[in-house]
C-alpha cells in the first residue's frame, strides 16, 4: 500500500524552486566557507567535514539540473527532504557534525 506524503501532493514547480533556493544555500555556505575562518562556529574537523559534505552537493546539484523526468524532482527532494528546510547555520553546523552520504539518481552499467 502506497501512502501519499506531502510531498506528493504538492506541485513539482514548487518542490524545484525549494531546491533550487536549498542549492543557493549550499553555494553561499560553501563561499562563506572559504572566506571567513575565524568568525565560523565550526572547528578545523568541523570545516573538513562541511567541506567534503558541500562537494557531494555539488554532484547532487549537477544531477538536479539534469533531471529530464518531472517525478525525479520528488525523488530527489525526498532524499534531501531532511536538509532543504534548514537556513544556512544550521545547514553549515549540519554539514559539519554530519557525513552526508552521496545520493544519485542516475544507473550507472
Amino acid at each position: 500500500m502506497y501512502h501519499l506524503t506531502y510531498i506528493d501532493m504538492r506541485m513539482n514547480s514548487e518542490l524545484e524552486n525549494e531546491l533550487r533556493q536549498f542549492f543557493h544555500r549550499v553555494r553561499s555556505i560553501k563561499r562563506r566557507l572559504q572566506q571567513e575562518r575565524s568568525s565560523l562556529t565550526l572547528n578545523r574537523i568541523q570545516r573538513n567535514r562541511c567541506r567534503n559534505n558541500l562537494l557531494n552537493m555539488e554532484s547532487v546539484e549537477n544531477e538536479f539540473h539534469a533531471i529530464s523526468h518531472r517525478d525525479d524532482v520528488k525523488v530527489l527532494y525526498r532524499k534531501l527532504q531532511r536538509y532543504v528546510k534548514l537556513d544556512h547555520e544550521r545547514l553549515m553546523n549540519t554539514f559539519g557534525t554530519e557525513e552526508f552520504e552521496g545520493c544519485s539518481l542516475f544507473i550507472s552499467f
